[in-house]
């Protein structure tokens, strides 16, 4: 087959960019992927786990904290962070701070309600989207082992501390 002289090759490529061009704008535009999969049920089903949370939490006595927001904040961050290398003694070592019943409540509150995947390839790290909420109490379950949570418990229990994990 031949090719005739001055024949436009180059149409399909350039069609193609600008379509692919359009949609990324689009997406840009509209909050990408998860922008619009947060209209869907998921979102709701989310917003609802979320709220109930946020409602339980709301309900717990913070009266008598014997370390400040700052302070148990740092703890929150800590236990976070903590989650990304699987670092279960961290953990341990940062429940260790929580002198009561009430810092524990107040590190509860503080530490709200997380997005995160339980898997390394899964479309919540690599597209943002499809993520689990997670917790202090499934957070902390999902990352340290039994010997760990036995640990924890037993040291939350010394300082008066009734909430287990």
């Amino acid at each position: 087959m031949s090719k005739k002289v001055g024949a436009a090759n180059w149409v399909w490529p350039v069609v193609g960019v600008a379509a692919v061009g359009g949609i990324l704008w689009w997406l840009y535009k509209n909050g990408g992927i998860p922008g619009l999969l947060e209209s869907g049920a998921g979102a709701a089903n989310n917003q609802g786990v979320q709220a109930a949370t946020q409602a339980a939490g709301a309900s717990l006595s913070i009266q008598g904290q014997t370390r400040s927001d700052a302070d148990i904040n740092g703890i929150a961050t800590t236990i976070f962070n903590a989650g990304s290398s699987n670092d279960g003694g961290a953990i341990a070592a940062a429940l260790g701070g929580l002198g009561n019943q009430a810092d524990y409540n107040r590190l509860y509150q503080l530490f709200g309600t997380k997005k995160a995947s339980t898997s390394s390839f899964s479309t919540c790290n690599l597209l943002g989207f499809d993520c689990q909420d997670f917790d202090l109490v499934a957070w902390v379950d999902a990352i340290v082992s039994a010997d760990q949570k036995n640990e924890i418990n037993s040291m939350l229990a010394a300082n008066g501390i009734t909430s287990q994990f």
